[in-house]
């Protein structure tokens, strides 16, 4: 399965002004790809005449959130893919992640989680910070009772008969479903894999949580 394509998967409402540079950092990668948006049921047929290179699929609902959204993509998604990453439709992904993705996969077993180091920007693009995450991820329960989050989202790597072992995303935690699977897949005893190459940025917005 290393040379099957990766699954990303953009929950959006379609109305980012940032979904556009969110899709373009997506399709600037050099790995196999699949990418999937998932958004409100009538906006389908809209963003795919807007990306025609993309499969568009419904989402959940507003009662299903982000993360129903996710969920829905998952679950919709082509089939052929062996890894899972996803991207928030006003985030970007770097192209050092084509480098990690390939050496990883270049492994004879590599770890079922990935994941390397991320910047802060702003609505300008402008690197605020890089934003800490923990290379050791025995840190990561000590950190996780201090209450500081040892990960970050953005171009983190999930491998698929993880994803099908521990579940999908926990539609009971509004804000911290990501959270909870993350740690999900570190409790499952899976391995985890730090890479100090720099594959995504976050964007900090105005009145953002």
């Amino acid at each position: 399965m290393k040379n099957a394509p990766v699954l990303i998967v953009t929950p959006t409402l379609a109305d980012s002004p940032f979904l556009d540079a969110t899709v373009q950092s997506v399709r600037e990668q050099t790995f196999a790809f699949i990418h999937v948006l998932a958004v409100p049921a009538h906006q389908v047929e809209p963003v795919r005449r807007r990306y025609p290179h993309a499969t568009v699929v419904p989402d959940a609902g507003r009662a299903g959130g982000i993360y129903g959204a996710l969920n829905a993509a998952l679950d919709a998604a082509p089939p052929g893919w062996a890894w899972f990453t996803y991207i928030n439709d006003d985030d970007l992904l770097l192209p050092a992640l084509s480098k990690v993705i390939t050496q990883h996969l270049a492994q004879a077993r590599p770890e079922p989680v990935a994941y390397g180091e991320v910047d802060a920007i702003d609505e300008d693009g402008k690197v605020i910070a890089g934003i800490s995450t923990e290379p050791n991820p025995a840190w990561f329960p000590a950190l996780l009772q201090s209450g500081i989050s040892p990960l970050m989202q953005q171009g983190m790597l999930f491998e698929r008969s993880l994803v099908k072992r521990i579940g999908q995303f926990d539609l009971r935690y509004r804000l911290c479903a990501d959270l909870d699977f993350w740690f999900r897949c570190y409790a499952s005893g899976a391995k985890l894999r730090h890479y100090p190459d720099r594959v995504a940025q976050f964007r900090i917005r105005a009145g953002q949580l």
